[in-house]
């Protein structure tokens, strides 16, 4: 990986990548991954879009330029699904790594984008995945009388 790294205030396509121009062809712009722990309603003049907190880094694709960042905004295609994960009852996290692009549409933007799950998003409670992490703990003796 590159030895740019730089830290944001939020990771967003626009952040990452700059602005998009119209693409004549299907074009991979970034890899977002990041363990989200909740996640805030923004408002903006195209609408509502969810912004997640927690641990991210992005990586754009064409300079090899590293990002981190405790919040990160990801296209509608996948926010819901993560909403709906970290919305879900006993929600810890969500952890989960996406590629990033674009390819030609007929829309005022003249692109829609492409999202390709790197890992497919799953739900990690805090408590389940430290015990994951450690193994089972042996059974233990019963105190011995005195």
């Amino acid at each position: 990986m590159s030895q740019n790294k730089a830290l944001l205030s939020r990771i967003t396509i626009k952040t990452v990548v700059g602005e998009i121009p119209k693409p004549t062809k299907e074009t991979f712009l970034m890899r977002v991954y990041g363990q989200a722990n909740d996640f805030k309603v923004a408002t903006s003049q195209y609408g509502d879009s969810l912004g997640f907190l927690g641990v991210f880094k992005a990586i754009n694709a064409a300079t090899g330029e590293e990002f981190t960042a405790g919040k990160c905004f990801l296209p509608k295609i996948v926010e819901n699904q993560l909403g709906g994960i970290l919305s879900g009852e006993n929600a810890g996290s969500v952890e989960f790594a996406f590629d990033i692009g674009v390819k030609p549409a007929n829309n005022a933007f003249g692109y829609e984008y492409v999202v390709r799950p790197v890992l497919a998003p799953v739900e990690a409670p805090v408590i389940t995945a430290l015990e994951e992490k450690m193994g089972k703990l042996p059974a233990l003796e019963a105190p011995k009388k005195k």
